[in-house]
């Protein structure tokens, strides 16, 4: 629950949101209208310096999105609403979603074991699916050319996971409950710097290597995630190497 200093009037967020999109959107509009080589001629120099504006219009509603979902995560009403959701199907559909972007990328994605296995969740599932598309989207952008992502999902009795040991406040939870649905999203990318691993779920952070990739991201993808994850009763962890890869694992209640 958050601090009284820190609630977000969502109301007012919703519409200051929508007042600041609808400018930032026409103008990405007019931009790619202009940018395009079909169209009229420009000079090289108005290209660059274009090209440059829309990469900070395009910052800037990747920012107003964020901040509108770090509202909506501070809403517990919104949260309150709850259905059976299967894991498997929700990751299958998200996968053709994102299936042009692994395309450009020649990325594989596969399945680890059988995923059909893992029981239905109760939980919000617009908050599950936004959860499950930054871990993936994440796992694409920061991604070698040719590399590989592995789904996997699994019922697991909570005291048997294994779980690093710099993650205290996950294992202990996990011994709490009974049954947790256990998804994982490995990549073969960047991976994480070791001396950096401690504050990845820290909001506004970004690891050092992957400014190169992704210079103008908000460093609020993995903290919303968190939160988000926390919200729905459930857990977040990760291992990583720097130039090997990345698995990020969520575990989520099932029914007692």
């Amino acid at each position: 629950m958050a601090k009284p200093s820190e609630k977000i009037d969502v109301v007012f967020l919703h519409t200051a949101i929508h007042e600041l999109k609808t400018p930032l959107l026409a103008m990405k509009l007019i931009l790619e209208v202009v940018l395009d080589p079909k169209g009229e001629p420009i000079t090289q120099t108005q290209r660059e310096n274009l090209t440059e504006v829309a990469k900070s219009a395009e910052q800037t509603l990747a920012m107003v999105g964020d901040i509108l979902a770090m509202a909506k995560a501070q809403d517990d009403n919104r949260m309150r609403s709850r259905e059976l959701v299967n894991v498997y199907e929700l990751l299958e559909t998200l996968r053709n979603e994102l299936q042009t972007l692994t395309t450009q990328k020649r990325l594989t994605v596969s399945w680890e074991g059988d995923p059909r296995k893992c029981a239905p969740v109760l939980t919000h599932q617009e908050s599950l699916r936004s959860i499950l598309q930054n871990l993936f989207t994440n796992a694409i952008k920061y991604n070698r050319e040719g590399g590989t992502i592995t789904l996997h999902t699994m019922t697991v009795v909570g005291k048997t996971v294994e779980i690093p040991p710099v993650f205290k406040t996950a294992k202990q939870a996990l011994k709490k409950h009974a049954s947790w649905c256990i998804v994982t999203v490995a990549d073969s990318g960047m991976g994480i710097p070791k001396k950096e691993q401690t504050k990845i779920f820290g909001r506004f952070f970004r690891a050092s290597n992957i400014k190169t990739v992704d210079p103008y991201g908000t460093g609020l993808g993995l903290y919303l995630t968190k939160t988000l994850v926390e919200k729905l009763g459930g857990q977040i962890w990760f291992t990583s190497e720097e130039g090997k890869g990345t698995t990020f694992s969520v575990a989520l209640p099932h029914l007692s």
